[in-house]
């Protein structure tokens, strides 16, 4: 989970940072994902037009980086086949998958 991975003693668990999410919105909204994580102190922000220069420089540092990953379609007209990975790093220059479940 990203906020256990950046800060590892601020929750005990991840139904902890899920009741945060509950309190501000719906968990599928990314502004409501920034908010929880502003609340536990982690400055964030989400972004759309990021390239993979500045995903590989976020991983290099030892920041994890979640991902949205449009499986169908393009960017204009999306199959809502879509999902979201935490990145955590490289093995042999290919990101390595973190967590497919809860990422935030």
């Amino acid at each position: 989970m990203l906020l256990s991975g950046l800060k590892p003693d601020v929750i005990g668990n991840d139904d902890e940072y899920i009741q945060t999410v509950f309190e501000i919105g719906d968990t599928t909204e990314a502004w409501v994902q920034v908010r929880a994580l502003e609340q536990y102190g982690v400055e964030t922000e989400f972004r759309q037009d990021g390239s993979w220069s500045e995903v590989e420089e976020l991983l290099e540092k030892g920041i994890p980086v979640p991902l949205g990953i449009l499986h169908h379609g393009g960017v204009t007209n999306p199959h809502w086949r879509r999902s979201l990975d935490l990145r955590r790093g490289f093995v042999s220059r290919q990101v390595e998958n973190f967590s497919s479940r809860s990422v935030w």
